[in-house]
């Protein structure tokens, strides 16, 4: 009898421990002006002292019978640089934005591209890539407000009508349903790179397509023209690197196509980040993962978009 009750305790054991088992991946089925040309504050990191040797494989997935709508969240790029007088005024209208509501719907990342005001030499928060991305928003006068890959945002440079205006533009972007898919990640510090790991979800049914792009807090910009505090001569969020797509003037090319999910499926991917700068500061970066799917004009445009800082996993985001 005493054998018995102890096989019995142990089936019981394992029984509850394939309720936290985390289920794989699969696919579903199967100003001072110039502006976009063609062709040719700080989301907290925390600390990451312990993000050495994190595997980047397990993407946190909710249990199977989650049936949730996923929160939305648009991408907002600051183009912005050290030589620009009014970008200042930009960055309080961004902090009194990311104290409203709309806190939760959008993810910021600052782009030090436009090299006539963030000069490679000067600015400490340039990278070719942000130039890269620069030249694909056509943005030619600072400062300057995208929102997605092809709406443009507000650059009123008072707080107020930075807030109401910009406020209006996302009340039409987002959508109050839910996201058309989620997004789960981790992300990783190897020796030489910068790692990350994830499962997109669908809600709807299309083909989708990924990219990633690595961003840094931190970023000593002392020499900021027109700043009148502290906070204005710090650089955050800022654009180092961009993997999974190549952007021209005209369009966006993605290298990585996630195919076609069905609603309910999951496609998972990875991505690294090699071109490293001995500059940058690996434990004060973040990734922001961007899904995109055609749009009714056939443009590949943002769906979704999630932050992981490194070292981290992040689940699925509900509303």
């Amino acid at each position: 009898m005493k054998k018995l009750f102890m096989l019995l305790a142990v089936v019981a054991f394992v029984a509850m421990g394939c309720d936290n088992e985390e289920p794989t991946g699969n696919n579903g089925v199967g100003n001072q002006t110039e502006q976009p040309g063609d062709n040719d504050t700080e989301n907290n990191v925390g600390d990451n002292e312990d993000s050495e040797g994190t595997e980047p494989g397990d993407t946190p997935n909710p249990p199977a019978d989650e049936d949730r709508p996923f929160n939305h969240r648009v991408l907002l790029v600051e183009h912005t640089g050290t030589g620009c007088v009014n970008c200042p005024r930009v960055m309080d209208g961004l902090k009194a934005l990311a104290a409203t509501e709309w806190h939760n719907h959008y993810v910021e990342v600052t782009c030090h591209g436009n090299t006539t005001f963030a000069k490679p030499d000067e600015d400490n928060a340039y990278s070719k890539a942000a130039q890269n991305l620069n030249m694909f928003y056509k943005v030619s006068g600072l400062p300057h407000v995208s929102i997605n890959f092809y709406s443009a945002g507000n650059n009123a440079t008072s707080p107020d009508i930075f807030v109401k205006n910009n406020g209006d533009i996302l009340s039409g972007l987002v959508k109050k349903e839910g996201a058309d898919v989620g997004i789960s990640a981790s992300c990783s510090k190897g020796a030489s790179s910068v790692d990350v790991s994830f499962d997109v979800k669908a809600k709807v049914e299309a083909e989708y397509y990924a990219t990633a792009w690595l961003l840094e807090d931190k970023i000593d910009n002392s020499k900021q023209a027109g700043a009148s505090s502290d906070e204005h001569r710090v650089s955050n969020n800022a654009v180092r690197d961009i993997v999974g797509a190549t952007f021209g003037r005209k369009d966006v090319t993605f290298d990585c196509s996630l195919g076609k999910i069905a609603v309910d499926g999951v496609a998972t991917h990875t991505l690294s980040f090699t071109n490293l700068d001995d500059k940058w500061v690996v434990d004060n970066m973040k990734v922001v993962i961007i899904i995109a799917a055609r749009n009714s004009d056939n443009k590949i445009e943002v769906v979704n978009t999630a932050v992981c800082p490194i070292g981290t996993a992040m689940s699925y985001e509900y509303m």
